[in-house]
Order: structure tokens, then C-alpha cells, then sequence
């Protein structure tokens, strides 16, 4: 896939893992979850019986975390193009934006196996795994505050992509590094890439009336002829 194809594709792969996350997260979550420190029976209890529905949303979160991977590289290639002096923050983006899908990743893995103690009946196992996948949240929140500082500033330090972008993506980065509210920031951040998305697949859409748009990352210049 070309990259300018890929680029006009940012928006509904943002969209699209925005989805998987709200009916992962929200729409399959009863808000009845025993906390980290509940007790492994009353951890067992809940799993055995909403396992169906705990195995559904991790296949959907893993779906929306695919669609997240293949953003961030295209977001990659976008940031490099739109501000060539400083393609090392688009690099470093891509970075943080590995650290995130990994540490969410390891999460998802021992949930699963969480899942799997309870269905056997592995109670100090299942009571363990449950107080672990809710400890363990640094990782991803760290490459949220990388992936959200380094894109807002790959926009603002001289990119024609709009500022506005920029700004909002670096505060992103500072509520996400604030342990106690950080949360608030993993949640915003593929919203804003959904908004990322859409805007520079809008400036990158060849136009079918008044001829061709210009490539991003290249202003317009007049040069005069004498």
C-alpha cells in the first residue's frame, strides 16, 4: 500500500480502534470488575461466570490495538514527510507509540491467562494474575506520554500540519504523565488520533476540480518570472 493511500486511511483505522476500545472497555464492561485487592474466590466467582464476555472483549480491544499498530506507523510516515527537519520526533513518536501497544499488550496477556486460572479453578493464581493486570499500567501510559509529546511537537516546531493539533497532543503528554489523573490521557489519546486521521487524510485527498493539492510537508512558494 502507498503511503499517500495509507495516509488517507488514518482516520478510519483511529475511528475504528476508537470503536473496538468503547465496546471493549465500556459497552462489555458491567463495572462490577473485582478490584486488585479483592479476594481470589471472589475473583474466580466473577470470572467463571462472565468468562464469554470477558474473552469477547479482549478479542475486541486486540483488534482495536492491531488497527492502533498500523495508525502509528502510518503516523510515522506522515510526521517524517510534514517536518523533515525534525523527522527524529516522528521516529521518536513511533517509539513511544511501541511502548504503548506492548505494555497494552502485556495486559491483555495476563488477562487472559487470568481468565483461563479462574475457568480451572486456580484461585491464589487467578487471585495474583487479576492484582497484577491492574498494577501494571506504567508501561502503556509511559508510551502514551512519549508517543503524545513527540507527535505534538513534530507539529508545532515547523510542520504544516495544523497547530491546533500539536497543542492538543502536547497536553495530552502532560495530563498522561500525571500518575493520579494519567489515565485520563490514555483514554483522550486515540480520540485525538482519530482527529489526526481525518484532518491530514482531508489535506492529502487529491482534488478532483482545480488541479492537484500539494504534497504535505512541502509549502507553496511564488516564484516571479521576468
Amino acid at each position: 500500500m502507498r503511503n499517500d493511500k495509507l495516509t488517507r486511511l488514518l482516520g478510519p483505522l483511529g475511528l475504528g480502534a476508537v470503536v473496538a476500545f468503547v465496546i471493549g472497555f465500556l459497552i462489555l464492561n458491567d463495572n462490577n470488575v473485582p478490584g486488585k485487592n479483592a479476594s481470589a474466590a471472589a475473583v474466580v466467582s466473577y470470572y467463571q461466570t462472565h468468562s464469554m464476555r470477558e474473552t469477547w472483549s479482549l478479542y475486541i480491544i486486540a483488534a482495536g490495538v492491531i488497527l492502533m499498530a498500523f495508525f502509528i506507523g502510518g503516523m510515522r510516515t506522515v510526521l517524517r514527510k510534514a517536518n523533515e527537519a525534525h523527522s527524529w520526533l516522528a521516529d521518536t513518536a513511533l517509539v513511544g507509540g511501541i511502548l504503548f501497544i506492548a505494555g497494552f499488550s502485556t495486559t491483555g496477556f495476563l488477562q487472559w491467562t487470568l481468565i483461563s486460572a479462574a475457568h480451572n479453578g486456580q484461585a491464589q493464581l487467578a487471585g495474583n494474575l487479576n492484582f497484577l493486570s491492574q498494577s501494571i499500567q506504567l508501561p502503556a501510559q509511559a508510551g502514551i506520554v512519549v508517543l503524545a509529546a513527540a507527535a505534538g511537537l513534530a507539529i508545532v516546531l515547523g510542520s504544516d500540519i495544523p497547530a491546533w493539533l500539536g497543542y492538543v497532543a502536547l497536553a495530552i503528554a502532560v495530563v498522561a504523565a500525571i500518575g493520579p489523573i494519567g489515565l485520563i490521557g490514555v483514554l483522550v489519546m486515540p480520540i485525538w488520533m482519530t482527529l489526526f486521521g481525518f484532518v491530514v487524510g482531508a489535506r492529502t485527498a487529491p482534488r478532483t476540480v482545480g488541479g492537484q493539492r500539494p504534497a504535505m510537508g512541502h509549502r507553496m512558494t511564488l516564484r516571479h518570472h521576468h
